[in-house]
């Protein structure tokens, strides 16, 4: 809980979406089966911000989002991490 508060206080939400990506798919897939609703309870936002968000990562070519969420880009999504 109290990595969560420190999360939500300060990363962005593009730090904290790829933040979660990537250490969902460290057992080597980068493929994620996850709903944007059950993200966004994970990370304690709001469903559309999840949307928008992952919207902005796809047409930066970092993810695809076809029913699953899919890392292209890993190296990418590493950056907004360090924001």
């Amino acid at each position: 809980m109290s990595n969560l508060l420190d999360s939500i206080n300060f990363k962005s939400i593009r730090g904290r979406i790829a933040e979660y990506l990537i250490q969902m798919t460290e057992n080597g897939s980068d493929t994620l089966l996850i709903t944007h609703d059950t993200l966004s309870v994970e990370l304690g936002t709001a469903r559309e911000v999840i949307s928008r968000t992952l919207k902005l990562l796809e047409k930066e070519g970092l993810i695809i989002t076809r029913g699953k969420i899919t890392l292209v880009n890993r190296t990418g999504l590493e950056h907004y991490m360090e924001l």
